[in-house]
């Protein structure tokens, strides 16, 4: 049903998705990352946000989705992603990739990520490191704390 052709279905399906709760978390994140249709992708992503899940049964369909062309596929992943970041360090290298986004706010949320996933990584810090001279004044500041974090 969420691959129907009509928008209405697909939004009933997932509207029914996101009210059945977490149970239906690690099938949200599935749809995320395998179906076609960019809104059914933002939309899973979004009822996977609003079920505020802290599972780590859907860390491998958040990190696939840090790579979407999508950029509110990614974002909503993000923001789901800080949610389990203690266990997503699987998810480093694509959030590694995000920082180099042209738009602020998804490597500001990439740094949010990064600064709450536990651990050293001389990746992180490479990757960060020239964020200190972003034109962005929350990044650069993002940037110092996820630094911070990792004891530079």
């Amino acid at each position: 049903i969420v691959a129907d052709d009509n928008a209405q279905r697909r939004q009933r399906a997932l509207a029914g998705l996101e009210k059945a709760g977490t149970v239906a978390a690690p099938f949200l994140a599935d749809v995320m990352t395998t179906a076609k249709l960019v809104e059914v992708r933002r939309q899973a992503a979004q009822s996977l946000l609003a079920l505020n899940v802290k599972e780590e049964s859907v860390l491998p369909g958040l990190t696939l989705a840090l790579k979407d062309k999508d950029r509110d596929v990614r974002k909503y992943a993000m923001q789901a992603l800080a949610r389990v970041a203690v266990g997503a360090k699987a998810a480093v290298p694509n959030l590694l990739d995000n920082l180099k986004d042209k738009d602020a706010e998804m490597r500001t949320l990439a740094l949010s990520v990064l600064r709450e996933i536990p651990g050293e990584s001389d990746a992180i810090v490479l990757a960060v490191t020239p964020l200190l001279n972003d034109a962005d004044e929350n990044v650069r500041r993002l940037a110092k704390e996820v630094l911070s974090f990792q004891g530079k």
